[in-house]
């Protein structure tokens, strides 16, 4: 019976204890391994990650851990989903909110920069979420569909589309 470690592994295979799993043992095995010889250079971004690749993109450090908001495209959904404080959105904080927006599936990152004067106008068409209390967060459902591309659609909102932000 041929095992895991008798065939060539990328570097993030488990290598202590794939070796005494038998090929099919579950759905790890297979998963870990896909016959797409692509998915090796397709990585799932963290925020610091994707904020080096955009500053890099950029030329400059223009992108920070406080100024920039992060998120992965949830495929059942077919949504980027984003909590920002209602605190960042207040005069005298920010003059930004870059929003990274990232499909695994493609490795595109989108990048928005999106005025906070513009959340403050529109913040009665978006969701608060804990409004009068001390964490509040305006919640956005952006969407990947291309008839409502980058429009929050989330129930309770009034459909604002964040399109007209994306950097090139």
């Amino acid at each position: 019976m041929k095992c895991v470690a008798d065939y060539p592994a990328p570097g993030f295979m488990f290598a202590g204890f794939a070796s005494k799993m038998p090929v099919g043992f579950g759905h790890w095995a297979e998963a870990s391994y896909p016959q797409d010889p692509s998915f090796r250079n397709r990585m799932k971004l963290d925020k610091p990650q994707a904020i080096a690749r955009r500053n890099k993109e950029l030329g400059g450090n223009v992108l920070g851990v406080n100024n920039c908001h992060f998120t992965l495209l949830d495929k059942k959904r077919n949504i980027w989903w984003f909590d920002i404080p209602v605190g960042r959105l207040q005069i005298g904080q920010y003059e930004w909110i870059h929003l990274l927006l990232h499909t695994v599936e493609s490795d595109r990152l989108l990048h928005l920069k999106v005025p906070t004067v513009f959340f403050r106008e529109h913040l009665d068409g978006l969701v608060v979420r804990n409004a009068g209390k001390r964490r509040e967060e305006v919640t956005l459902e952006l969407s990947a569909d291309k008839d409502s591309f980058l429009v929050d659609v989330r129930p309770a909102g009034k459909n604002v589309s964040f399109a007209s932000f994306i950097q090139s």
